[in-house]
């Protein structure tokens, strides 16, 4: 699973550093490459992610653990 910025560098998408360190802020065009057994699979479901939004909810609270009510 590789993450790559278009114009910049790739990273391990295993990796959340690596992924940070991509600095890709809200409008970044990702280009994403999956190989392997289970790539299919993979990238569906990175779809679905960004799909939802990362399940995010823009009126949900969270408190001090992070959990979302």
């Amino acid at each position: 699973l590789e993450f790559r910025r278009v114009l910049f560098r790739s990273v391990d998408g295993k990796s959340i550093l690596d992924l940070l360190t991509l600095a890709a802020e809200e409008g970044t065009r990702l280009v994403i490459e999956t190989t392997g057994p289970d790539a299919d699979e993979a990238l569906a479901a990175i779809v679905r992610l960004f799909d939802t939004n990362f399940n995010e909810k823009s009126d949900a609270t969270v408190d001090a653990a992070g959990r979302s009510s």
